[in-house]
């Protein structure tokens, strides 16, 4: 018989317990592409551009085939200004740049994470982070949204915030709020 897990609500102490977790765990992963971010922090330049589309994708794994095609539609979009004033849109556009064999492609976790790493007002997509809020919806209904509805930009972060308001989490920020939910998914859908 397989015993059923709980999925316990967060708490400012749970949160902090989960991302000391997640820093351990992946500090060096971080510390990188922070450096990258840091020696190039514009997006006017394919090279700098490519570096961080290279690095982004290697280490957080978010299957960008042709690294290239990327970088150039980052480039075409011009972003610095919208990164600058953390507007929100620039996700879904750089998510609908990579286009391969004349489609385009949607590569919304990936153009999430290059945001986030810009500027920590862009949360970052992640497949076990769409799995918790889910998982935390079906058990306390602290927002209006269907799993689909998590692919647009606008609504993942307005869900986020719900869910911080809901369990009362404060000021805490969506860099934290990520690594609580990455890692605390982790360990509760997968074990690990």
């Amino acid at each position: 018989m397989e015993l059923q897990r709980v999925l316990l609500p967060p708490s400012k102490e749970s949160i902090n317990e989960y991302v000391v977790k997640f820093d351990r765990k992946n500090a060096i992963t971080e510390k990188t592409i922070n450096k990258i971010i840091n020696i190039y922090p514009k997006n006017i330049l394919i090279e700098d551009i490519l570096t961080k589309v290279v690095i982004i994708n290697r280490l957080y794994s978010t299957n960008i085939y042709d690294i290239y095609e990327m970088s150039f539609g980052i480039k075409r979009l011009d972003i610095d200004e919208y990164l600058n004033k953390t507007d929100l849109g620039i996700v879904e556009k750089i998510a609908n740049s990579y286009i391969k064999a004349g489609k385009h492609i949607y590569c919304y976790s990936f153009a999430t994470k290059y945001c986030s790493f810009h500027n920590n007002g862009y949360p970052l997509y992640d497949s076990i982070i769409d799995k918790m809020l889910c998982l935390y919806n079906e058990k306390d209904n602290f927002s209006n949204f269907r799993k689909y509805d998590l692919k647009n930009y606008l609504t993942f972060v307005r869900v986020l915030n719900d869910f911080i308001t809901y369990y009362t989490l404060g000021d805490i920020s969506y860099k934290d709020l990520d690594k609580y939910l990455w890692q605390y998914g982790k360990d509760y859908l997968y074990g690990s």
